[in-house]
């Protein structure tokens, strides 16, 4: 009788043991979505990021090109009115 009884508390210890294995196994997946997901913002604000970036720089280079454009259309007059 004590055997038996030995044997299924050992039964259900390892039950237990194998409930904490899934639990544990489930807590790593919630764990590691929440870790995705906080990767997935990160990379949506650096390519945000970047994409401004980008944006500042065209919008310098596509004045300073302006710039020396109207400068050009200052100067041709100048340089024929010298001539």
């Amino acid at each position: 009788m004590a055997s038996i009884y030995l044997g299924s508390v050992l039964g259900a210890v390892g039950h237990l043991a194998n409930f904490g294995q899934l639990s544990e196994v489930g807590l790593s997946r919630a764990l590691h979505r929440e870790n995705m997901n906080i990767a997935k913002v990160a990379l949506q604000q650096d390519s945000l990021a970047l994409r401004l970036d980008l944006l500042g720089a065209l919008k310098e280079d596509i004045r300073d090109h302006y710039a020396n454009h109207t400068g050009q259309v200052d100067t041709l007059p100048l340089v024929s009115a010298q001539v």
